[in-house]
């Protein structure tokens, strides 16, 4: 009995003893941080490379900008939208159905000239350093002339109003490998013909007053774990005077859009000999919304001093970042639809293209087709 209880008392002292002994067997861990980049070697000889891949790393994932970067996101997915629910050159019709899409892009504390030359950042698996958005939508409207109903609403005369509705839901995982997709898209608008357009073969004169509310969210995620790897992070040469630290980072990225959008828009379009309309307006756009950037990488550090690459250590990149749209923006448009079934009073098939512009910094491209009898 006394043999067992000795044995009890001694053995915290036998488990100290192999803690100390097994402490300088383990190879010590350095951390070195800036921000939400971690970085921990278990070689200190690669210590003066870690500033430079640090740099690279916030280079590439644009940390310094990141704010930017989303408040562009979040106004991006608002004007990419703007177009989607609306008709500026069909004509007088009693019914209209149409689909398209578009894509814009928004530059925050930089210019749209800036963004033409970092386009091709879109090409690798870093961020952008501009906010992009992008939908796909249908629409379906109707002229109020044919309802039974008074023929005026006060000081408006209900067959130069037509109201239309657009919507579209959609998602898709794994679309390409370890990207998923899903987008949502809404709106209501109503349309006034302020003046009504002249003559036949050269149509003009009409314009439109359009205003209602644009609902859109996209959502966009890549996981590198189920897809195409993405590509390390390289400072250095891997010479003995030029040490080379290879940062090779996996996980996840994610970005979600959410804007809700106010237009009041004017606009007047010509058509000429039936076949070619041509369009242009301007206006406001009153946004509201949230958009999200969540970044989650981790992976080996490899180290080269001209000997040969080993794993020296290991590094984190943990960040996520939230931001409201741009509130309030001066736009304008310019578009032309191609009429391949015209009609007299307007299209019956015409595809369209259209372009816009605004005050903050804003560039989108609206596409689609829409069918009016």
């Amino acid at each position: 009995m006394t043999q067992v209880t000795e044995s009890i008392k001694r053995a915290p002292l036998r488990l100290l003893a192999t803690t100390l002994i097994a402490i300088p067997l383990a190879a010590p861990i350095w951390s070195y941080t800036d921000g939400s980049t971690i970085i921990n070697l278990t070689d200190t000889s690669f210590a003066n490379k870690v500033p430079a891949l640090m740099s690279k790393i916030a280079e590439k994932y644009q940390l310094s900008a990141l704010s930017d970067i989303t408040r562009g996101n979040a106004t991006s997915q608002s004007l990419a939208t703007m177009g989607a629910g609306t008709a500026y050159a069909s004509g007088n019709y009693t019914f209209i159905v149409g689909g398209g899409g578009g894509v814009a892009v928004n530059a925050v504390n930089q210019t749209l000239g800036d963004v033409f030359t970092k386009l091709g950042d879109l090409s690798g698996d870093g961020l952008p350093r501009f906010g992009i958005g992008g939908q796909l939508s249908a629409m379906v409207g109707m002229n109020l002339s044919n309802l039974r109903t008074p023929r005026y609403l006060g000081p408006l005369e209900l067959s130069r109003m037509t109201v239309l509705v657009n919507v579209m839901s959609a998602s898709s995982n794994n679309l390409t490998s370890g990207l998923n997709l899903s987008a949502t898209v809404a709106g209501l608008h109503v349309q006034y013909q302020l003046t009504r357009a002249r003559g036949s073969a050269l149509q003009y004169g009409e314009i439109l007053l359009t205003t209602g509310f644009d609902y859109s969210r996209l959502a966009a995620s890549y996981d590198s774990t189920s897809g195409k790897g993405l590509t390390p992070v390289v400072v250095g040469s891997g010479t003995s005077g030029d040490q080379l630290l290879v940062w090779n980072p996996t996980g996840t990225m994610a970005i979600t859009s959410g804007s809700g959008t106010i237009p009041v828009e004017f606009s007047t379009s010509t058509r000429l000999l039936y076949f070619l309309s041509l369009y242009a307006g301007g206006g406001a756009d009153f946004n509201v919304g949230k958009a999200t950037t969540d970044i989650n990488l981790s992976g080996t550090v490899k180290g080269n001093n001209g000997s040969g690459e080993n794993i020296v250590g290991n590094g984190t990149l943990a960040v996520s970042n939230s931001a409201t749209p741009q509130f309030a923006s001066a736009r304008g448009f310019v578009g032309l639809q191609f009429n391949l079934i015209p009609g007299r009073t307007g299209a019956v098939v015409g595809f369209f293209a259209q372009a816009s512009i605004t005050t903050l910094n804003g560039l989108g491209s609206q596409f689609g087709v829409r069918g009016a009898w």
